[in-house]
C-alpha cells in the first residue's frame, strides 16, 4: 500500500489503481491511504493483476510482486529466475501484461 500512497501523493491531480489478490492487503492499503488523506484518489481492487492488466490502459504501471522473503539476501548472485520465482505465475507474463497496459513506457 505504501507505493500506491506515494503515487497518489506525488500527483495530486492523478488517479491510482491498486490491485492485489489478497483482500487483507487491500484493506490495509485502504486504511493507510485514509490516514494519508488520499483514499478518495485510489481505486482499490481485489483481483488477479495478471488477468486485469490486459483490460487496462494506463500511463504507468508499478509492479511490486512477492520478493522472496527474508531469504532474499542469501541467494547467490544471478540466482534469480522470473519464470520460477513468481509461482504460480511467471514474472515475464506479469511484465508483459504491464507493458500492454502502459505501452508508452
Amino acid at each position: 500500500g505504501g507505493n500506491v500512497i506515494q503515487q497518489a501523493l506525488a500527483d495530486p491531480t492523478g488517479a491510482v489503481l491498486a490491485i492485489d489478490i489478497d483482500p487483507n492487503k487491500i484493506a490495509m492499503a485502504r486504511h493507510n491511504a485514509r490516514m494519508y488523506g488520499v483514499e478518495h484518489r485510489i481505486l482499490f481492487v481485489v483481483g488477479d493483476a495478471l488477468g486485469l492488466l490486459p483490460t487496462l490502459k494506463a500511463d504507468a504501471v508499478f509492479l511490486s510482486p512477492p520478493w522472496g522473503g527474508l531469504e532474499y539476501d542469501e541467494r547467490e548472485e544471478g540466482d534469480f529466475d522470473l519464470s520460477a520465482d513468481m509461482q504460480p505465475c511467471c514474472g515475464f507474463d506479469l511484465f508483459d501484461a504491464a507493458c500492454a497496459a502502459a505501452p508508452a513506457i
